[in-house]
């Protein structure tokens, strides 16, 4: 596995709050793309949809139940966490060597011209996230200044007063509903200010953007011409200074990486005081 200047990206994550990694080998995000692809085509019988043209044949009654079968396909295939594998060596230099990742992480798809399939501008730190963890944005299809996400440089080392007209929006995603499984927030906050600043970051497959919680960010809507497919998910070091949550939900983490030293201090402990 192979990424552009660490150094760069380092840089770029700390002064404007984030950063497009680019892979040169990337056969699990390749592979994920197909996986969905090919079990849209079994749910619909139709060879000719994509994840691209995916708006062009899903009606609207039909795209909830449709997104929440790929979602738990999704989920059941680990995608997320293969991804991560296949870049641990990335991941271990940029977080740390022992490493949680996501368990139920979010498949998003958002159609053109559509605002209800984006929950809008935020900062994840207003849903209880912490700094020490790192989202991570993987498209499944190559995003245009249009369809991409918007990032609001320098927005994560400011005050969150600065924020402080996020307020609470009223939604129809009822707390622990199959939408709020899949990334809906029943409670959206949506910052008011700092939305005409925010920055579009063209990406395609094989890159992926790393950045704080605390970075504002998002789409308000798709104005491109294609069905976005991405997937968002979270690492976090072992040892970071929060409270982990573990378990199988959209905010807890299972292992994905463990030092050397962690494994024979785990083993030592388990020879001598179990």
């Amino acid at each position: 596995m192979e990424v552009n200047n660490i150094d760069n990206i380092e840089k770029n994550y700390l002064n404007d709050g984030f950063s497009k990694v680019t892979l040169k080998e990337f056969h699990e995000i390749t592979k994920a793309r197909k996986e969905l692809k090919d079990y849209l085509q079994i749910i619909k019988k139709n060879k000719n949809i994509s994840l691209e043209n995916y708006h062009d044949y899903i009606s609207e009654d039909e795209h909830e139940e449709i997104q929440w079968k790929l979602t738990q396909f999704f989920w059941k295939q680990n995608i997320c966490k293969r991804i991560a594998n296949e870049q641990i060596k990335f991941f271990r230099s940029f977080v740390g060597p022992d490493l949680y990742v996501q368990e139920k992480p979010f498949l998003r798809i958002a159609r053109p011209n559509k605002e209800t399939d984006n929950i809008g501008y935020h900062k994840d730190t207003h849903y209880g996230q912490s700094n020490f963890e790192l989202a991570v944005h993987v498209p499944f299809c190559d995003l245009d200044k249009k369809s991409c996400l918007r990032f609001l440089p320098k927005s994560h080392l400011k005050n969150e007063k600065d924020f402080i007209s996020a307020k609470d929006i009223t939604s129809t995603v009822e707390k622990g509903s199959r939408k709020h499984s899949m990334g809906y927030p029943y409670a959206p906050k949506i910052p008011e200010k700092g939305i005409d600043k925010l920055k579009p970051i063209p990406i395609k497959v094989g890159e992926f953007m790393v950045f704080p919680p605390a970075t504002m960010h998002g789409q308000s809507i798709n104005n491109g011409s294609s069905t976005r497919f991405s997937c968002d998910f979270r690492i976090v070091n072992t040892f970071a200074p929060i409270e982990i949550k573990k378990g199988l939900e959209s905010r807890g983490y299972v292992e994905l990486s463990v030092s050397a030293i962690s494994e024979v201090s785990l083993l030592y402990n388990k020879a001598n005081f179990n």
